[in-house]
């Protein structure tokens, strides 16, 4: 079990499933979580031929794992997943980031991703949004015209696969904060 926990990857989720709820699960099957920020909490999957498998925590138990080092491997993952492969475009005041059609809204956990990799792309700090497991979106979070795109990009995606949040979110430090 320690080898598949090692192959994990920090992957964003709701929450709660739009449209639905928790749900009970036996115990050690519910899938391992972290608090992220409002509305988002960190999971983490393991491609297994194609498919995302949740680590749960039985397997975490089984590695003799704590959730810390779990989440320091999923954020390492990702990270090493992501390097070379984000692509970003400009559409007037917003950005689109384009990674693998699966972890872009958890490329929000990269702090370097924002502190390093897309910082000359605002002035202002980041105001985000990541409706889907698959769409993320960015403006300076002064735009108000980016800010008002970005929501257009939520109502969008609105009934569609994978979804995440309507919320807005703007960094502050390190913190992703929802913007009221």
């Amino acid at each position: 079990m320690k080898a598949f926990c090692e192959r994990a990857i920090a992957y964003i989720k709701a929450a709660t499933p739009i449209g639905g709820s928790a749900g009970a699960v036996p115990p050690g099957a519910a899938p391992v979580l972290r608090e992220f920020c409002e509305g988002l909490v960190v999971s983490y999957v393991v491609d297994q031929d194609g498919q995302f498998v949740y680590v749960q925590e039985r397997h975490l138990e089984a590695a003799g794992m704590q959730a810390d080092t779990l989440h320091h491997i999923g954020l390492a993952n990702l990270a090493a997943r992501a390097d070379g492969q984000v692509r970003v475009q400009r559409h007037g005041p917003v950005c689109a980031v384009f990674f693998d059609g699966n972890f872009e809204a958890s490329l929000m956990l990269l702090d370097d991703v924002w502190e390093n990799g897309l910082a000359g792309l605002v002035q202002h700090g980041y105001t985000v949004t990541a409706p889907a497991r698959d769409i993320l979106a960015f403006c300076d979070a002064d735009s108000r015209d980016g800010a008002t795109e970005l929501r257009q990009i939520v109502a969008r995606v609105a009934g569609g696969d994978h979804l995440l949040t309507p919320n807005l979110y703007r960094r502050e430090g390190k913190r992703w904060v929802v913007v009221r």
